[in-house]
């Protein structure tokens, strides 16, 4: 049986992920998430993060034949009609997503070139939302969507 717990960025999907790894180990299930880069621990399983919303192969190329819980999947995914998984989605308010996403972006998160910090920090945080808004719509609507197709 396989259980999936879909989200976005900025959403607590870190939180997602390692609630998900303690629910893996308190039931015996397998956890796969693009979070474990190697396999960290027995039952744990890397897979490739998703690239675009709706993206029609990822199931088929990753996700198609695991059993247990994957997730967190941070992109809506085109999933076959005759799918027996089950699933949550977990969302946060758009406007909190996107003030968290400008000021992890811009000032706590690692990883990210000090240009960048600088040119998003000039930006402001309307223009940062406003360039960011349609990837988090275009998100919500997909899931929305799979949630029409798929209500379990």
């Amino acid at each position: 049986m396989q259980y999936l717990a879909f989200t976005f960025h900025k959403a607590g999907s870190m939180a997602l992920h390692q609630h998900l790894g303690w629910l893996a180990s308190v039931t015996g299930l397998p956890h796969h998430s693009a979070n474990y880069e190697n396999a960290e621990a027995p039952g744990r399983h890397a897979f490739p993060d998703i690239a675009t919303v709706n993206d029609p192969d990822w199931w088929a190329r990753s996700g198609e034949g695991r059993d247990g819980i994957l997730g967190p999947l941070r992109r809506p995914v085109v999933l076959p009609d005759d799918l027996s998984a089950r699933g949550v989605i977990c969302v946060r308010d758009p406007r909190d997503a996107l003030t968290s996403m400008f000021f992890s972006f811009t000032f706590s998160h690692g990883g990210i070139p000090e240009e960048l910090r600088a040119r998003r920090s000039k930006m402001g945080i309307d223009k940062f939302a406003l360039r960011r808004a349609p990837d988090l719509k275009e998100r919500l609507v997909a899931y929305r969507n799979l949630l029409s197709r798929h209500p379990d």
